[in-house]
C-alpha cells in the first residue's frame, strides 16, 4: 500500500487535530493530536531501530535502506532519542 493511500485513512481514523476555538471541540481535537503524535513517534522509532539494527551490515540493499533512513532523519533534524 502506498503512502498516498495510507495517509488519508490514518487521518480519518485519528480525526481532526485543528483547534476550532470551542472548548468541547478542542478537547476532542487535542486528544486526536496526542494520538497523531503517538503514531508519528512510533513510526520514527521503527525507522530509528532499522538504522541501529542494520548500520553494520555490508550488503548494498541494506546499506541503501540505512542511508535513506539516516538522510531522512538528518533532513528532518530528527533525534528520536530526545
Amino acid at each position: 500500500m502506498k503512502a498516498e493511500q495510507i495517509y488519508p485513512v490514518v487521518k480519518e481514523l485519528i480525526g481532526n487535530i485543528n483547534p476550532a476555538g470551542i472548548s468541547e471541540v478542542d478537547e476532542e481535537r487535542f486528544e486526536n493530536l496526542k494520538e497523531h503524535i503517538t503514531v508519528i513517534r512510533k513510526l520514527l522509532k521503527d525507522v530509528d531501530s532499522l538504522i541501529i539494527d542494520y548500520s553494520n551490515h555490508h550488503e548494498a540493499s541494506v546499506k541503501r535502506a540505512v542511508n535513506h533512513a539516516e538522510k531522512c532523519f538528518k533532513i528532518m533534524n530528527c533525534n528520536i532519542n530526545k
